[in-house]
């Protein structure tokens, strides 16, 4: 069974405190534990069943006196702390498991709030936009029907400046045409004066000469 060594668990876990502050609810430790007879099945099989299957990799050292006690205590007693190494072992592989995941659904925490945080950062920046894209069209509308009505008025003016330049011409030639028999009729009554006094003249001279 593959063991995980305690210092690399320590630096894993001091790398997961950094990331968040925030604890979720996790599993009790013991619930990963790792049940001896289940870590080492063999074990518990040679066990039920009476068989040692060491006995043929470690021969007996110590000798049986005649009551069936063991004669040398020291095999006894390292017997006895190899069993306790090994359940020692198995209890600490199984609490190393236990912080390992612990570690790992912490970084999972970490993952899904900062994912969280950017899918709110996404959606408020899309609401956004689309609040631009809809203030952009009513103006893009506007814009393109104060266009109409800006041209509409070029228009206008165009044609109220051709008939202004017509209206004036029509007028400089008017005046001119007012000046010229303004001319006329100054003249004819200067003639008309003139043939007056000279119409007066003769009549009388006609009476003087009837007269006489």
């Amino acid at each position: 069974m593959e063991t995980i060594q305690e210092p690399t668990q320590k630096l894993q876990l001091k790398s997961i405190h950094t990331c968040t502050s925030t604890r979720t609810a996790q599993p009790d430790a013991d619930a990963f534990q790792t049940n001896p007879e289940e870590a080492n099945p063999v074990a518990t099989e040679n066990e039920a069943s009476g068989v040692d299957r060491n006995h043929d990799l470690y021969p007996p050292q110590a000798s049986v006196n005649i009551n069936g006690e063991i004669a040398n205590p020291t095999a006894r007693n390292n017997g006895l702390v190899r069993r306790r190494s090994t359940v020692k072992a198995i209890k600490e592989e199984g609490r190393a498991a236990s912080e390992f995941l612990k570690a790992k659904m912490r970084e999972l925490h970490c993952l899904q709030e900062i994912n969280g945080q950017l899918e709110k950062d996404e959606n408020s920046a899309l609401s956004g936009h689309r609040a631009a894209m809809k203030v952009e069209h009513s103006l893009g509308l506007a814009l393109l029907a104060s266009k109409a009505r800006h041209e509409s008025a070029l228009i206008d003016l165009s044609s109220k400046e051709s008939r202004l330049n017509t209206c004036r011409e029509r007028s400089l030639q008017q005046s001119e045409i007012l000046k010229q028999k303004q001319e006329e009729v100054e003249e004819l009554k200067q003639r008309k004066v003139a043939e007056d006094r000279e119409r007066r003249q003769r009549i009388s001279q006609e009476k003087k000469r009837h007269d006489s």
